[in-house]
């Protein structure tokens, strides 16, 4: 009976590393419609291919060594407007604002792998300097 508990919670904890790991690793051959409505998603290519950093209802200021100076094509499918920042803590230049709907397959070259950070609209980002 131990020895049967002790397999069923091994299982248990490796899909949920399986789980964790195959949503935040993403791949290759990845594609738009890997955001699901109410996301905000981010790829690490163009073409929104290669790994995907996806927010829902929330912020993120600090992408992580897995994220961070990463962000080549997003697609904005949340009901919130995002702002994207070049450092961590929503320090440095505010790279973009992204309304609901909005997505690019390749931002400009001088936004291109530089944000570390983002967050939903504020008040008082409309006094930061922001690119589309």
């Amino acid at each position: 009976m131990k020895i049967r508990k002790i397999a069923l919670r091994g299982a248990a904890v490796a899909t949920a590393v399986l789980s964790v790991t195959a949503l935040t690793a993403g791949s290759a051959s990845a594609a738009p419609e890997q955001c699901e409505p109410g996301y905000f998603c981010m790829w690490e290519n163009n073409a929104y291919t290669g790994r995907i950093y996806a927010l829902r209802n929330a912020d993120s200021p600090n992408f992580g060594d897995f994220f961070n100076d990463k962000m080549t094509s997003y697609w904005n499918r949340s009901n919130h407007t995002y702002v994207v920042f070049e450092h961590v803590n929503y320090g440095g230049t505010c790279l973009h604002t992204i309304r609901p709907g909005e997505s690019t397959s390749a931002v400009p070259t001088w936004a291109n792998d530089l944000a570390s950070s983002a967050r939903r609209w504020r008040a008082e980002d409309a006094f930061r300097f922001c690119q589309g």
